[in-house]
This record gives structure tokens, sequence and C-alpha cells, in this order.
């Protein structure tokens, strides 16, 4: 009796055609839902201008608002681009203590997103807020 498993060539990585699908799900990666479309259409759209307010955050929630943002906002900043000083660009979220309760934070940013995008964030937020009981008001200026 012969084992055909040790009898087949196996395909190393370097003979690996590394534009097709089959190789990129054997590396055990996540697989991502895309549609052409969608992208298409978000790139044609314009960058709108918001103003995000959030006040009497817990804390902890910080990192979970900065995620949503990256999710949610997947479109580069129109705020800064490659022509500005790396060291005087606006490259995070500024948070600060709230001065009227202790282990609260706050922060107001100026944001840029397809309007989709910034509709996807808001929801996002104003469930986080209604479960957390925080003020947070995104608010579309152009």
């Amino acid at each position: 009796m012969t084992n055909n498993a040790l009898t087949v060539p196996t395909r190393t990585r370097h003979q690996a055609d590394l534009f097709k699908a089959d190789f990129w799900e054997d590396m055990g990666l996540p697989q991502l839902k895309t549609s052409v479309a969608d992208s298409f259409e978000d790139v044609a759209r314009p960058a709108h201008t918001a103003v995000l307010e959030i006040s009497a955050m817990p804390s902890a929630l910080r990192q979970t608002i900065e995620s949503a943002m990256v999710v949610c906002i997947p479109s580069p900043s129109e705020l800064c681009g490659s022509n500005k000083d790396p060291l005087t660009a606006h490259w995070f979220t500024a948070w600060r203590r709230d001065p009227f309760e202790l282990g609260l934070i706050e922060c107001r940013e100026v944001i840029t997103g397809t309007h989709q995008e910034l509709n996807k964030f808001r929801e996002v937020l104003e469930n986080l807020a209604d479960e957390h009981r925080f003020e947070v008001q995104l608010r579309i200026v152009d």
C-alpha cells in the first residue's frame, strides 16, 4: 500500500503564483469581503469635513472609539497630505481629561470622510454612547 500524499509534489512558496487566490487562502489570513462597486463609488465621492465631539466618556472606551474610526472611515484624511511637514501634521486624536468628572475623557476633532463613512461612524458612536452613557456629536460641516 502506497501513501499518495508522499508522492504528490508539493508547491513551495517560490513556485506559487502570488496572484492566485488559493495561495493566500492557504496562508490562513482572514478573508475580507470587498466590493469593487462600493470601492469605486467611494473614490468618486468627495470627502466631507466633520467635527467630532465626545465628552464624559469612560477612558476604557478610547481604544474602541479609535478602532471604530479606523474601520468606519478607511479613506485617507484630507487634512494631512504628503506635502505636509510630518512633524507638525495631525496624526492622532487628542484626548483630554474631562474637567468635571474624574476618570472620564473628552475630545474635539475635525475629521474627513465620505458621507457614507461618516454616517456609519456616527451610528457606531451613538450606539456606544447609549450603552455607556456619554455624550457624542458628529456634525458634518460642509
